[in-house]
């Protein structure tokens, strides 16, 4: 992919980031994406690739970058939400148990059966949310 040079390079951004080129942009909404040799903050793949001399000359950096992020629960952060995080969770979960289960019953009163249908697939579907944290 060529782009205008006054974009970027258009060279391949390293795996990971938001953009896939340098100069990448989203038709104008946001200013294009730069690699870190067009003085952006995007590291380009050439930079990622190991045994690549350019990878070489930025040394540790590279490899500080890759090694010191730990990943959580899918999400790149230095901090465990612990147990309070946890009581919340519960408790919201508890909130939409009971939510689910008004569903239901009005469904179930009013004979509207789509209404507890719905009502038993959030119930069971809260359930799971719960075993899912718990599983953690």
């Amino acid at each position: 992919m060529k782009v205008p040079d006054h974009l970027g390079c258009g060279e391949a951004l390293a795996e990971g980031q938001w953009w896939t080129y340098c100069g990448e942009t989203d038709m104008g909404q946001t200013a294009p994406a730069r690699c870190t040799e067009c003085g952006g903050d995007y590291k380009r793949e050439s930079d990622m690739t190991i045994g690549n001399p350019r990878a070489e000359a930025v040394g540790k950096r590279v490899a500080g970058d890759i090694t010191d992020v730990r990943v959580t629960k899918g999400a790149v952060t230095g901090k465990d939400p612990g147990k309070g995080h946890f009581y919340v969770s519960i408790v919201k979960s508890v909130l939409r148990l009971f939510a689910s289960a008004g569903l239901f019953a009005v469904g179930y009163n009013f004979g509207i059966t789509a209404l507890a249908g719905a009502g038993v697939l959030f119930f069971a579907a809260e359930i799971l949310g719960i075993v899912e944290e718990l599983v953690d």
